[in-house]
């Protein structure tokens, strides 16, 4: 049984327990569990119970169900919990960009069990009448529910579909040559064990050397990820300290000390201008607060552009394929402004992400933003995204100069916001 598989059990598990309005600590432990099966690089098959134990996120109920998972190819709980439900429940619980909260309250308010129910409720005005929903929930619904009828169920893994399609890329086509792996010099979002990454500053360091490339920055993320156990100003720039002594060990190859710093809901960033200034590079962010309106949501990426510290907007879209859709900004707008602070734009390899897509990785372009590919690696196994990421871009018909790392490390941050002006 692979990782995958586990991880999605775990989910499920999540899901279920969300369903029934279960302790949140719960269920954050059971999807912790599951983002670590899913980035870990060793088949937690093959594990030993302690060191299944020693993985992050995994205490000692958690290794043991693993363990009953691997040894019996089901966990007991799990089967306990699909019993409270009809099993029609999952195919809900697989539709992009709805919940578990949202499934739970159409079960249990208007009684849809299966996605034919669910169609009828959202076409005769039920989901939209109920409190909260709207006709916007409504159509999103519409919208998952026509994708799972061309695409099938996404479920954790919902960017699969949208994967191959990214890959089919037409390389038969008169034009300078497409962005490719071997351009990428250096990747410049990535996280350490100093907040939610699995692996030290310098074995992400030195894995990333191994890969070939020449610099990596290193981008812990800022406070408000609690869960994360993000970092406030004085715990970033003695994070900063930390990057560059393991960078001053390091031969022919370039450690930059960074931060995803969120952007708080009104557009400001959540660390002060005197600690971004001492920084390398900042990705800004959002993780929350994605229920804005269009006007709302535009304003606030525009806020964060007017930054002078902010040198990348990352996962720009807020999507989580299978799982959250884009948010609804003038995406437009937020590029044109960006282009004109020069702020550069992310295509986020994670397989969840793909965020930039190529429409919008596209329009950047042509808007003339700078585009960064970044791995958003939480441990060394996944800097290996970068691929990804790559193909999304090629699918933009994006070329290496479209792209800001491809460059030197000299170039590179010679090119970003701060050294601009």
């Amino acid at each position: 049984m692979d990782n995958l598989a586990i991880a999605r059990v775990l989910k499920e598990i999540a899901d279920l327990l969300e369903i029934k309005d279960e302790n949140p600590f719960k269920i954050r432990a059971y999807r912790t569990a599951a983002e670590t099966l899913v980035h870990e690089a060793e088949p937690v098959a093959g594990l030993t119970p302690a060191e299944r134990l020693a993985l992050p996120g995994i205490g000692k109920d958690l290794a043991a169900k693993i363990g009953e998972l691997v040894q019996t190819g089901s966990i007991r709980y799990h089967q306990e919990l699909l019993q409270e439900f009809p099993p029609t429940i999952l195919d809900l619980l697989r539709l992009q960009g709805v919940g578990p909260k949202t499934v739970a309250r159409l079960y249990k308010e208007i009684g849809v069990r299966t996605l034919e129910e669910l169609e009828r409720a959202a076409r005769d005005g039920r989901v939209r009448r109920m409190p909260g929903m709207g006709m916007k929930k409504e159509s999103l619904i519409l919208k998952a529910l026509d994708q799972h009828r061309r695409y099938g169920s996404g479920g954790l893994f919902g960017g699969v579909h949208e994967l191959a399609a990214t890959l089919d890329v037409e390389l038969r086509e008169a034009g300078p040559p497409l962005v490719a792996v071997a351009d990428i010099r250096g990747d410049v979002h990535s996280h350490t064990t100093r907040t939610d990454g699995r692996d030290t500053i310098e074995a992400m360091a030195r894995a990333a050397q191994a890969a070939g490339l020449s610099y990596l920055a290193v981008t812990d993320h800022s406070q408000s990820l609690a869960m994360a156990n993000g970092l406030d100003e004085a715990g970033a720039l003695e994070h900063v300290r930390a990057i560059r002594e393991v960078g001053a060990r390091l031969e022919g190859f370039t450690l930059l000390a960074g931060i995803e710093c969120d952007i708080r809901p009104d557009g400001r960033m959540e660390l002060a201008d005197d600690c971004l200034a001492q920084l390398d590079i900042v990705n800004a962010s959002i993780h929350s607060g994605f229920a804005q309106d269009a006007a709302r949501m535009t304003d606030r990426l525009l806020r964060a552009i007017a930054c002078p510290w902010v040198d990348v907007l990352a996962h720009p879209l807020g999507r989580r394929l299978g799982k959250r859709d884009s948010h609804q900004a003038d995406m437009p707008a937020v590029f044109a402004a960006a282009a004109a602070a020069g702020v550069a734009m992310e295509i986020n390899a994670q397989i969840e992400r793909l965020d930039l897509d190529e429409d919008h990785a596209r329009q950047a372009r042509d808007a003339g933003v700078r585009i960064t590919i970044s791995s958003d690696a939480h441990s060394v196994h996944g800097l290996t995204a970068l691929r990804w990421g790559v193909a999304v871009a090629r699918r933009a018909r994006l070329t290496p100069a479209d792209v800001l790392n491809t460059q030197s490390v000299r170039e590179f941050t010679a090119a970003l916001r701060r050294h601009r002006h």
